[in-house]
């Protein structure tokens, strides 16, 4: 049994096998490769076998898995080759692979990946200033993802910070030679990752490197540094859940505590994931049981508020605003007069010393925002998100 009761019996996570339901499908099926062959006469037997040779390594039929080729480890908190950028994230360390975990899952399914409740394993924000300050590497970078390098800033701003709690395979893409280079790897359990609206790792955050699904081998070679614990048959391919994900459900590797975690956001924003009892109780010798309470919405508090205030500058990253370079940011709020609705100040520190103090009156329940002064109406007017 599971240490908590997941409301998605059917989508347990690798950690998790439940009782009746069959084990994850194998990554795939030994492909069945056909031999061609031919024959010449003894005078010229040594030619056209080595024509024959190099015709055929052009000319076999393509299968669903590839042969043999090299599949690279990537151990935690090491950046490997060709780093996109400085890291921008951390990795946690000690996280062990789910008991179980082999083959695909969804990226919808619950407890597939980890983090720690109210902190982000990852800065969007810092890997889009990176970016935006490094063209040449912004354009191979939107690239590799499929997208216009001016929508970096929103594309990153959607995406949800996690911990990956198993071995998960992806093609890794570095920068060099101002292009972007391609590896087949293994990341570690533990490893800091973003992942777009389906559940799929797109960027990690050690080093920035880019990630697209994994090309499959029917016999991979692993080289690279290994870990304790590192087996070939524990490693998992995460594939795009069905639909968008709004909310996330994700366990803490440290207690196995599930929280959830809205798509889009670093954090601010988790809740302690509701369960329900899986097993059914014993019928109440009572006539008239008393009605089951109801359940209650968590109470808005002012780290709501920040947490949209952000989700909303994150979408006007690429909006050069009339004023200094922030080079960090503080910010507060304070409640008002009506309920859910806080007044968000950000201060910000500019490269050149000054500061510059923006205010907004954050509706959480209505997620609405009405800037309050100067600043922030002219901030509003550069970019529509910043306001309504």
């Amino acid at each position: 049994m599971p240490p908590y009761d997941s409301p998605y019996p059917e989508q347990y996570p690798p950690a998790y096998p439940q009782p009746g339901y069959p084990a994850p499908a194998p990554r795939g099926s030994r492909a069945k490769w056909w031999y061609i062959g031919g024959s010449a006469t003894v005078a010229v037997l040594g030619v056209l076998i080595a024509l024959m040779v190099a015709w055929l390594s052009q000319s076999a039929p393509h299968t669903s898995l590839r042969p043999v080729a090299e599949v690279h480890r990537e151990p935690i908190r090491t950046a490997g080759d060709n780093p996109f950028m400085p890291a921008v994230g951390e990795d946690q360390p000690d996280v062990s692979a789910p008991a179980g975990s082999s083959g695909g899952y969804p990226g919808n399914t619950p407890g597939l990946y980890g983090g720690t409740l109210n902190n982000a394993s990852c800065d969007p924000r810092q890997m889009v200033n990176f970016l935006q300050q490094n063209p040449d590497k912004a354009a191979a970078w939107a690239g590799v993802v499929g997208i216009a390098p001016n929508d970096v800033s929103t594309y990153i701003g959607e995406l949800t910070p996690v911990i990956l709690r198993a071995d998960t395979a992806v093609t890794n893409h570095g920068f060099a030679a101002g292009h972007a280079t391609t590896l087949q790897s293994v990341l570690q359990a533990g490893t800091a990752v973003l992942v777009d609206k389906y559940g799929s790792p797109v960027a990690r955050c050690y080093c920035g490197n880019p990630l697209t699904k994994p090309a499959e081998y029917s016999q991979p070679q692993y080289t690279g540094p290994s870990w304790s614990g590192f087996s070939a048959n524990t490693t998992v391919i995460v594939t795009p859940a069905p639909v968008p994900i709004e909310v996330f459900t994700i366990v803490d590797p440290a207690n196995d505590r599930p929280f959830d975690r809205p798509r889009g956001t670093t954090g601010l924003q988790d809740r302690p994931t509701r369960t329900t009892t899986s097993a059914s109780p014993s019928p109440s010798p009572s006539p008239s049981p008393s009605p089951s309470p109801s359940p209650t919405t968590p109470p808005v508090t002012g780290l709501d508020a920040i947490a949209l205030m952000k989700t909303r500058l994150g979408k006007c990253a690429g909006v050069r605003f009339p004023f200094e370079q922030d080079v960090s940011e503080d910010f507060n709020f304070g409640t008002t007069e009506t309920a859910g609705v806080y007044l968000v100040t950000i201060t910000g520190h500019t490269d050149s010393g000054n500061t510059q103090v923006f205010q907004w009156r954050v509706d959480v329940p209505r997620n609405q925002l009405t800037p309050v002064g100067d600043l922030a109406t002219t901030a509003a007017q550069y970019c529509s998100a910043l306001t309504g």
